[in-house]
């Protein structure tokens, strides 16, 4: 998506259509950024429902509406303060209108990552595969709206290899979900995520594969190589590798590739084939002599992931009737982060979580520069009105971030 870099008060920053996506000092040593990589910060977790409703609804992704404008097409204004993150320890309920800081709990709440999600803003005069991009950006302020989560449609398979039993795959189904959590991955070498790979087999042909819950049609994948043999590491990129697919017999049988098998490092690996009806894709390796193949991220692209999109944005539009929430960055002399609650029915809302995912730059590899200068340790407080988050670079050398 496209990004937006804004200097001021000393920091530079960046923004995408789903948040704050860098956070760096204008005159430091080192060229920190705060935030981790591919988790941008703009998020809001809200949990509600209406009165006489007995299941509770979801909101977190933020999607960019209109740098400078708010819904209403007004322009965007900020408090003196930021409002905090907040996440109610006990359910409260919200009369029509917007909640404001005094009403929100006090008490923090930090998240880990969200899945991947598309950018949409329920827009009720645009059809559901038209999501409206966000205009040339002013220079102050940048709005997002908040909504329901996103679950792919990949989250739903059961990975096996050859490397591994049936037992240990079920045991290990947890390790093996990094192969398509979309966590960001720094480049090939570092090992600085979760990745899978076939040790302890060298120079072997192993292959590792997806089972779908149910049919599924697949025209492409992307293929992110594990590959840290330039650091006398045991793993490398395979000699060359296949995409095969379950027919209705049970065989397993090469795709028709479309586009060329590739090894690329430090960036996905794309191949296209012609569109396959399966429950089943299998991803075969020959490995390189001595070495290991190991992936950090299979990536699947499919029709019913369209048809789930598809389903999320009506679900968007219909919450949007009903709530609205906002995140809002406002350039000052300080970046003034306001979050909006507001209840769109004349029924009263009652909110259970209210809570900010706070993903900064804390993700450490197996290169010493890179943790030590470009990464950050976090210290926080949960004290009311006294709460703070604190973050300084790992090797401890000033400035700080408050």
């Amino acid at each position: 998506s496209q990004i937006y870099s804004v200097s001021s008060g000393g920091f530079t920053l960046e923004f995408s259509g789903r948040g704050l996506t860098s956070l760096k000092r204008t005159a430091d040593a080192y060229p920190t950024n705060y935030v981790l990589t591919g988790n941008p910060i703009g998020d809001v977790v809200v949990t509600y429902r209406l009165a006489g409703e007995t299941g509770f609804k979801h909101l977190r992704q933020a999607s960019l509406i209109s740098p400078g404008q708010a819904t209403d097409g007004t322009a965007v204004t900020a408090p003196a303060a930021a409002v905090a993150a907040v996440s109610a320890t006990t359910a409260t309920t919200l009369p029509r209108g917007t909640l404001s800081p005094e009403e929100a709990s006090p008490s923090m709440s930090v998240h880990n990552a969200a899945l991947p999600i598309p950018p949409f803003c329920p827009d009720e005069s645009s059809p559901a595969s038209q999501p409206s991009l966000p205009p040339v950006p002013t220079p102050e302020t940048f709005t997002y709206c908040i909504n329901p989560p996103y679950v792919p449609f990949i989250t739903g398979v059961k990975v096996s290899a050859s490397t591994l039993s049936d037992r240990a795959a079920q045991q290990s189904a947890r390790a093996l979900s990094a192969l398509y959590d979309d966590l960001p991955i720094i480049d090939s070498k570092s090992r600085s995520t979760g990745y899978f790979s076939f040790s302890p087999k060298k120079g072997t042909v192993e292959w590792v594969q997806y089972d779908f819950p149910q049919p599924a049609t697949a025209t492409a994948i992307e293929i992110y190589w594990l590959d840290d043999s330039a650091l006398n590491g045991p793993y490398q990129a395979p000699v060359r590798w296949r995409l095969l697919y379950r027919d209705a017999r049970g065989n397993y049988l090469p795709v028709k590739n479309t586009s060329p098998y590739t090894t690329a490092l430090d960036r996905f690996n794309r191949l296209t084939f012609e569109p396959v009806t399966t429950t089943s894709l299998r991803l075969e390796v020959e490995q390189a002599p001595g070495y290991t193949a190991g992936l950090y991220e299979w990536r699947v692209e499919t029709d019913q992931e369209k048809l789930r999109r598809q389903a999320w944005e009506e679900e968007s539009r219909q919450v949007a009737r009903q709530i609205k929430v906002e995140s809002s960055f406002k350039l000052a002399d300080a970046l003034l982060w306001t979050v909006s609650v507001e209840n769109l029915t004349d029924r009263p809302l009652e909110i259970a979580d209210l809570g900010l995912p706070l993903p900064f730059n804390t993700q450490y590899g197996w290169n010493k520069d890179e943790t030590y200068n470009l990464r950050v340790i976090r210290h926080f407080l949960v004290a009311g009105n006294g709460s703070f988050v604190f973050c300084q670079r790992t090797n401890a050398e000033p400035p700080y971030l408050l």
